[in-house]
């Protein structure tokens, strides 16, 4: 099975894709799979992006600060396209160091060397793309009168539609069915690289997900109440 289809044959067949991340060497070919995705799909929701946050925008923006808001997200477009493979790589760079650290936390030094969870990290990025897939479809399936969300559906947010604070509607969302498939499948990975029992993996796996969650609900809070934007 070729590289460039480790990241789907680790949502799909995660326990044979687990067995290959040790033997991976062109960490590169999964890389270029996700970064090409991930500017594929953000074209195909920059629209529905555009909307999103423009009916964030705090109450007290003018028509003028509309379209402004609106010409700025359309000129930036192609330069997010363009610095998102440097993004992804700087994010798998410290995901990867993250569960290595919580690998010889939890496991010892039995733990793998890091190029094999930078290669885990860089097949799992297709977990947020799938749930973006899905968000995407969930847009288009929406009704004329219904909010514009790109969020997976599934999600716990689903079963408390009622919540106000920011920061539960970001924990409530990040828990989705897509994070499931996440954590299991890293487990799996994470069992083969340290060479640990399932249980201690899934610790891991799931230490790893809360930290790196908690900070962007910080950092997404911070940034909501800098700008003032609207729930």
């Amino acid at each position: 099975m070729s590289d460039y289809l480790l990241p789907f044959l680790l949502a799909f067949r995660p326990r044979r894709a687990a067995g290959r991340l040790p033997d991976v060497v062109a960490w590169w070919r999964p890389y270029a799979v996700i970064a090409i995705l991930g500017m594929a799909l953000g074209v195909l929701s920059h629209a529905f992006a555009v909307t999103m946050t423009i009916a964030h925008l705090p109450p007290s923006a003018t028509s003028a600060d509309v379209e402004r808001v609106r010409e700025w997200l359309e000129a930036g477009l192609a330069s997010r396209s363009l610095l998102l493979p440097l993004r992804l790589a700087l994010e798998c760079v410290l995901s990867a160091l993250l569960l290595l650290a919580l690998s010889r936390a939890f496991v010892g030094h039995a733990a793998g060397r890091f190029r094999g969870f930078f290669v885990l990290t860089l097949a799992a990025s297709v977990f947020p793309l799938l749930g973006r897939c899905a968000g995407i479809i969930r847009a288009c399936m929406a009704s004329g009168d219904a909010a514009v969300s790109l969020q997976p559906p599934f999600s716990a947010l689903d079963l408390f539609p009622a919540v106000a604070d920011y920061r539960v509607i970001l924990l409530l969302t990040s828990i989705n069915l897509f994070t499931l498939w996440y954590v299991g499948s890293v487990t799996l990975g994470l069992a083969v690289l340290c060479r640990c029992r399932i249980w201690k993996a899934f610790l891991v796996a799931v230490a790893a997900w809360t930290v790196s969650t908690a900070f962007s609900i910080t950092v997404l809070f911070l940034l909501r109440n800098a700008f003032q934007f609207r729930v």
